[in-house]
């Protein structure tokens, strides 16, 4: 009876003293995993990690778009509790983006994790793709282009020809060149230019028909002596009085002439007549006129001739002469 009572007391002491043992061994386990900051995460392993036992160690690591600046990243449960972690994260810095050809960036937020910058073109230039690149945790995401600007075909002009250098459709900073057809004046600039707006600039040259008298060469009336109407009347009223001397002086030449050629001096009685002509000048206005003379004279000078074979022994008296000098004056 008493071995049995031993061992029943036995049997409650093991209980007891197990029951105490789980308590103390519970005590010492973590409850939960350790806390971290926002740029540190546990590890891929430490995750599958169910149970947080006394002396337990987790790995930590830093989140996306961070990277390791110092420190293991080791804690250990110990006493419920885990130990401070020595790890420090530090945003990951994307730098400069690639240069692109006419293209520019704003830097103004920086160029770390998380930063946002925005793309420009230069003059003359226009975006293709997105203007804002962002910097991720593999760098930089978004991608865009500067092409040239493109204008449209140059105005047409009418009574005009245009040309460039360029392709088919002129681009930016290209010139385009104007010049009017025979018979057109340019009004206006003979150059355009293909500007950073798809436009021209100035505006494009008109062609205009040139006046017709301003067409008649200069050339045509240099040979003609510019002469006031002053001058014309004066030149005109003088070369009729001239011409009224002369007929005049002719016949009173014809009449010594005639008394002359007895002594065969016809060759004299040409001088003569050549030196009363020459003194005319001859102008262009008086071109008609001088017609007019020259055929007076070869008439004089033809009837001379004849009254000089027909009338050779009349020319002492003179008398015979005057039905031909009467004849000659009523021309």
């Amino acid at each position: 009876m008493e071995v049995v009572l031993d061992s029943g007391r036995l049997r409650k002491l093991k209980s007891l003293l197990l029951t105490y043992l789980f308590a103390v061994n519970a005590a010492a386990d973590c409850v939960r995993p350790p806390s971290v900051p926002d740029d540190i995460d546990l590890s891929e392993e430490s995750m599958l990690v169910d149970q947080y036992t006394e002396g337990v160690q987790l790995s930590l690591i830093c989140v996306s778009g961070f990277i390791r600046e110092s420190g293991t990243g080791i804690t250990t449960c110990k006493n419920g509790e885990w130990t401070p972690s020595d790890l420090t994260c530090k945003r990951k810095d994307c730098g400069p983006p690639d240069p692109q050809p006419h293209m520019t960036f704003d830097l103004s937020q920086g160029t770390l994790f998380g930063a946002t910058i925005r793309a420009f073109c230069d003059k003359g230039y226009s975006l293709f793709g997105v203007a804002h690149i962002h910097c991720y945790d593999l760098g930089w995401f978004g991608r865009a282009t500067c092409n040239v600007v493109v204008c449209k075909s140059p105005p047409e002009v009418a009574n005009s020809v245009r040309s460039w250098n360029g392709g088919d459709i002129p681009k930016y900073g290209e010139i385009i060149h104007y010049s009017c057809e025979e018979g057109y004046a340019l009004i206006g600039n003979s150059i355009i230019t293909c500007d950073e707006h798809g436009g021209y600039t100035p505006r494009p040259p008109i062609c205009e028909t040139i006046p017709t008298e301003a067409k008649i060469p200069t050339t045509m009336t240099s040979s003609i002596p510019s002469t006031s109407k002053a001058e014309t009347t004066s030149t005109v009223s003088s070369t009729t009085s001239h011409r009224n001397k002369f007929a005049t002086t002719q016949a009173a030449s014809t009449v010594s002439l005639s008394q002359e050629a007895d002594s065969g001096s016809w060759k004299a009685f040409e001088e003569t007549v050549t030196s009363s002509t020459s003194s005319f000048r001859v102008s262009a206005p008086l071109i008609i006129s001088l017609g007019a003379v020259s055929l007076v004279t070869i008439l004089l000078m033809v009837f001379l001739y004849i009254l000089h074979q027909k009338k050779k022994g009349s020319y002492d008296t003179g008398e015979d002469l005057k039905p031909e000098l009467l004849q000659f004056q009523n021309l």
